[in-house]
């Protein structure tokens, strides 16, 4: 398992591996992707104690209130159920921290995603903070999980049997990592 570097996720975009609809190459990054808010959202007010459902294409930005909250989808779809080889880390971007939002999100994405990505944003703040339509919301940094970077062939005999001896009798056996 290991991280994709920004030109792998493109690769694995190319070989439709990855399928992120639509795709904006200005939000991929060195090792991730930024995803962005999408058109509908259902904003809590706290105080008020209600609730609305908002089109935020049509209205371009929403205030939430102190201690507010939003459920919302991305702008994108991500699909990663094609060959099950990907899963996705996804945390909240530095813009997101810094005005006092908070992203509510299961840390992965798993191979079998097909849909839009869903979250929660909170605004942490003791006063109103304005959310835009297509603002980025997540990053996602992908896993390659199909194969490990390093092979056995590039690996010493010596070591291939030490690795062997330790995997069918792990109590009485200790990895020489010499090479």
């Amino acid at each position: 398992m290991y991280i994709l570097s920004g030109d792998q996720i493109l690769e694995h975009i190319d070989n439709r591996i990855i399928i992120i609809s639509p795709f904006q190459t200005h939000l991929l990054n060195p090792s991730s992707y930024y995803f962005t808010l999408g058109r509908i959202i259902k904003v809590f007010d706290a105080i008020k104690s209600e609730s609305k459902t908002i089109n935020l294409e049509d209205r371009g930005e929403v205030k939430i209130a102190p201690n507010g909250y939003l459920l919302g989808n991305s702008y994108e779809t991500l699909d990663l159920s094609s060959s099950k080889k990907v899963f996705a880390s996804f945390g909240a971007p530095y813009s997101l921290i810094e005005n006092g939002l908070l992203l509510c999100h299961s840390p992965t994405i798993d191979p079998y995603h097909n849909d839009f990505i869903q979250f929660g944003i909170k605004n942490l703040l003791p006063i109103e903070n304005t959310i835009r339509f297509q603002m980025v919301i997540g990053k996602a940094i992908f896993f390659n999980i199909s194969e490990s970077p390093i092979t056995l062939h590039h690996l010493s005999e010596a070591f291939k049997a030490s690795l062997q001896k330790a995997v069918t009798n792990p109590l009485s056996s200790e990895i020489k990592l010499e090479q």
